[in-house]
């Protein structure tokens, strides 16, 4: 008699859409956007191009849902340092301890995740062409950025927006750097040095 295989189980759609999200993100971060096909993608996580076809129904949607997905992520990390400013608020202390912790967790994920941050530093060059398919994202969440770390910051600056700016350059500059060297300085020593400078433990903010 035959031997029987085994059945085979299908994967939840959830998990393999997110390893088709992942795939992007790395294959992206390494070689740009235009330089990866959906069959690269299909490929990397063993699909058809048609398979592939089913969770994105071309690399454009894939893009904007790898793009909103990190969205989420990112309102995730920031809500517990939400609620810490709004605490201090509440109970009328200083709210610059958890907007400091705040900016430096910022930081330290970036070098912790390191697929991510390869990913955005590409598409954040590539984006500035407004063909580009991430141009809307990438230019409506920098005005989201800019205009949540103005609001945080306007107890200590008098020029919250520009220094909103000052901090979001230092950071995606920095990033860069430590990206293209990693071992020749840590992120966070120089960050924190740098933060200090322009937003002093004190309170009095650069003028």
């Amino acid at each position: 008699m035959a031997a029987t295989g085994q059945k085979r189980v299908r994967e939840d759609p959830t998990v393999r859409r997110q390893k088709i999200l992942a795939a992007a993100e790395i294959l992206i971060g390494e070689r740009g956007f235009n330089g990866v096909t959906l069959q690269d993608l299909a490929r990397h996580v063993g699909l058809s191009n048609a398979g592939l076809l089913h969770y994105f129904a071309s690399k454009d949607k894939l893009l904007l849902g790898l793009l909103e997905d990190i969205g989420r992520r990112e309102i995730a990390l920031s809500e517990p340092f939400n609620a810490a400013i709004r605490e201090a608020e509440r109970n009328g202390v200083s709210t610059l301890p958890a907007v400091r912790i705040f900016l430096d967790v910022l930081v330290q994920r970036f070098s912790d995740q390191l697929a991510q941050s390869r990913f955005l530093v590409v598409l954040q060059t590539e984006s500035i062409d407004p063909a580009h398919p991430a141009h809307d994202w990438f230019q409506q969440y920098e005005v989201q950025a800019l205009h949540f770390m103005g609001q945080i910051l306007a107890p200590f600056v008098p020029r919250p927006e520009m220094t909103a700016r000052w901090l979001h350059a230092l950071l995606n500059g920095l990033g860069q750097q430590w990206l293209r060297a990693p071992d020749t300085f840590n992120l966070l020593d120089e960050w924190q040095e740098a933060l200090t400078l322009i937003l002093p433990k004190d309170g009095t903010g650069a003028r």
